[in-house]
Order: C-alpha cells, then structure tokens, then sequence
C-alpha cells in the first residue's frame, strides 16, 4: 500500500529517494496493522517471503512459516508471530 509496485518489483539499484519510501515501509504496516483489530493477524514478511521478486524467489508457505518461527523473539515480534501462524492454521491456509 505505502510502496508502489514500481518500487518493489525494480530489478535495478534502488535510488537515494526509493531507499527512503522502502525504509518507511516497516512503520507504515505497523501503523495500519495496528488501526483495525482485523488485520493484527497480517504479516508482511510472510507475504514477501512467498511470492517471487526481482532478487529472490519465493519459499513455500510452510517454508515461510518456519522462518517466521525461527525469527520469532528476534527479528519479528513474537506475539503477533504466534497469532498469525494460529491463523493460518485455523483457516487452512498452508497450501504446501
């Protein structure tokens, strides 16, 4: 939503003015996850991690899962980590 499709999908070297719109990007999705109780459960790193880029290519979702549980404490918070994969899990949503 905060970053166009221009942005993300570039295959070059961001530019000086993209790198700041990227950088903004965790606080934006914090900003809107934390404005409706519906979309607490969102994760943005589990949708980047399972769909393909211009500089890596997508896991599976139960790939994604695990490194979402791996990072947890660390790298992603660990009570909406807990709450996203119960999610997932009530709604069947791992595929593969």
């Amino acid at each position: 939503i905060a970053i166009s499709d221009e942005i993300l999908m570039k295959p070059g070297k961001l530019t000086e003015e993209e790198w700041v719109i990227v950088k903004r990007h965790p606080e934006v999705g914090y900003n809107i996850s934390g404005s409706s109780p519906l979309l607490e459960p969102i994760a943005d790193a589990y949708d980047v991690m399972t769909h393909d880029r211009p500089y890596k290519k997508a896991v599976s979702k139960k790939e994604a899962l695990e490194e979402l549980e791996r990072c947890t404490g660390t790298q992603f918070d660990s009570n909406l980590v807990k709450k996203f994969i119960n999610f997932i899990k009530k709604n069947k949503l791992i595929l593969k």
